[in-house]
């Protein structure tokens, strides 16, 4: 699944510690499971049902970490979990599911906090969970509270880079999500969005976009002293994912139509061998 549905990742989890790579694969199926509900549902239909689906997964971890009576669900990602990441963080994976239904109905972003917090808790918790699988199999039996600052940061940067090369792929769809008060302070509107109307309104917006994930990409690695050596290979993935997605609409100048932005980074694999040679991110 998780090969199939993000390559990235799973490439990535391959040039981890063997030993926490089951629970990692994990840890992706139920981030991709739950990243696909969005796209098995069309909300603007009245499609109610990802609701349920969500609280399939609130009531499924809270049976395999024992926070309910409940028997665990014969589902391969919920037996994966229960198999290989028992000693998951159950409120983080919970934080993963709840902040998925706090989205549901693709409702613009009010502003870029709220964008941010929601990378944050969906992939930050994500990078944090992966995080604390490394430090349980290697000799870094603890980890600073800061490293798991420094991936929150580091999702948010991802959120806000990711946004920006979903954006035409959802207009297709008649969804904008770009946070409304960046489109207002550049005088873009859903209507011209979607009507390829103020291109350089648009542009400017992606440029506050695109100023603002570096800004944050630059905050968390200016604090990678505090991520222990053994656990950065868990934010390589999103940092080389990041930074090629800025770089890729900086090159194309701030064109958020630019089917460059649909392509997948052909050097990823070497950019992440390169970073945990270094131990960076």
């Amino acid at each position: 699944m998780v090969r199939k549905h993000d390559v990235d990742s799973y490439l990535a989890i391959l040039t981890m510690n063997k030993k926490a790579q089951p629970e990692i694969v994990a840890l992706n199926a139920l981030n991709v499971e739950l990243a696909s509900i969005r796209d098995k549902v069309d909300t603007r239909r009245g499609d109610t049902s990802a609701m349920y689906r969500l609280q399939f997964w609130k009531d499924a971890i809270s049976s395999i970490y024992e926070i309910s009576p409940l028997p665990v669900p014969r589902q391969p990602v919920a037996i994966a979990l229960c198999s290989f990441a028992s000693r998951a963080n159950p409120n983080m994976l919970l934080k993963l599911v709840e902040t998925r239904q706090s989205t549901i109905g693709d409702r613009q972003f009010t502003d870029i906090t709220a964008l941010c917090e929601y990378g944050r808790s969906t992939i930050g918790s994500l990078l944090c969970l992966q995080i604390d699988a490394l430090a349980r199999t290697s000799s870094e039996t603890t980890v600073l509270s800061m490293a798991y600052d420094v991936a929150k940061d580091l999702g948010a940067a991802y959120a806000i880079a990711n946004m920006i090369r979903a954006t035409h792929p959802l207009l297709a769809r008649g969804i904008v999500l770009l946070p409304a008060d960046v489109m207002s302070l550049n005088g873009a509107t859903p209507d011209s969005l979607y009507k390829k109307k103020k291109l350089e309104e648009a542009c400017g917006m992606t440029k506050d976009l695109v100023s603002e994930s570096k800004r944050l990409l630059i905050e968390a690695r200016s604090n990678m002293a505090m991520v222990p050596k053994a656990v950065r290979p868990a934010l390589a993935a999103t940092g080389t994912t990041t930074d090629y997605i800025i770089k890729t609409i900086e090159k194309n100048k701030y064109d958020i139509y630019s089917s460059h932005l649909q392509r997948r980074n052909p050097f990823f694999i070497w950019s992440l061998l390169v970073k945990n040679l270094c131990s960076n991110f």
